[in-house]
């Protein structure tokens, strides 16, 4: 029987993964140099070093949080960017294989900087196959891979990048779990909340794993490429204050014109609400980076 015994989220946008001094080289790789709108707040160079180091000070805090909760294994519930499904995509699926192995940046670090360092982690093939015939019991056909269509393909920024500055030492076997949050027909807000009420019952009936924490990746608000990308403070907050009250299933009726583009990856959050049930959120920070722009979102909650 398995304890989901935490649950941790966090934003995974590129501008986290390198200093604010090379914010600019990455705004050319995303937005091909275009500047955001002009009625958008401007950041001193002194605000955007104080963003960005907040953000690494939630990220420790939550990398103290798992070391604290003596947990047997880290899901990782994320969004794959055609990084793994080239070709197909599955509104959910399991990475059941040995390794966890990807670029510890994203690609558009990657792309504006040219570092490319790689990093790997021990994956949980038991844990990971022992969700399929769980989850397909409670009506949801988990795909699964252990190797990707393509062999030169990785788990992709949603998992590997933030594992640096999430995972304790030792490290934890993982196992990343995908979420469709960009390619039509994505789940709706509803779905992914029963998605995430199954994921803590099936967890119930595995057998060999103790204490198991749930990481969830991405969000919140953000439209990274669109010409008149913006944050929605009030769209992030209202999500963060339903968790933090226990009132996580209030975020099934999200509508899907909402959940478009970055921001929809809010759907991962939805999950682990899905997870956690009418237990209260402590939220972290909430860290709305215009440069980006981006709304970065923190929290927790400690079930075990």
């Amino acid at each position: 029987m398995a304890t989901v015994a935490l649950v941790v989220a966090f934003a995974h946008t590129p501008y986290l993964f390198v200093p604010p001094a090379r914010w600019p080289l990455l705004r050319q790789a995303i937005r091909g140099g275009r500047d955001v709108r002009a009625d958008l707040p401007r950041e001193s160079d002194a605000e955007k070093a104080a963003k960005h180091a907040r953000c690494l000070d939630a990220f420790a805090r939550l990398r103290d949080s798992l070391a604290k909760a003596r947990v047997d294994a880290l899901i990782v519930i994320g969004d794959d960017q055609r990084e793994l499904f080239r070709h197909l995509v599955a509104p959910f699926a399991v990475w059941t294989g040995g390794r966890v192995a990807g670029r510890s940046l994203p690609g558009r670090v990657v792309e504006a900087s040219g570092e490319d360092a790689r990093a790997e982690y021990t994956g949980h093939p038991a844990l990971a196959r022992a969700l399929v015939p769980g989850m397909g019991g409670r009506g949801f056909d988990l795909a699964f891979l252990d190797a990707a269509e393509d062999p030169r393909a990785m788990p992709g920024h949603a998992f590997v990048p933030p594992l640096g500055y999430l995972m304790p030492e030792p490290a934890l076997p993982v196992v990343p779990l995908m979420v469709n949050c960009y390619y039509p027909p994505q789940p709706a807000a509803a779905r992914c909340h029963a998605f995430g009420k199954a994921l803590r019952a099936t967890l119930a009936e595995v057998a060999g794993v103790g204490r198991v924490a749930v990481a969830v990746s991405g969000g919140l608000w953000h439209t990274p490429g669109q010409p008149d990308a913006t944050i929605d403070e009030a769209f992030d907050r209202g999500v963060l204050d339903a968790l933090a009250a226990g009132r996580g299933e209030a975020l099934t009726a999200l509508p899907e014109a909402a959940l478009v583009s970055g921001t929809g990856e809010v759907r991962n959050w939805i999950v682990g609400a899905g997870i956690t049930g009418e237990v209260p959120w402590s939220v972290i920070d909430y860290v709305p980076i215009w440069y980006s722009p981006i709304g970065a979102g923190f929290a927790e909650c400690v079930l075990d």
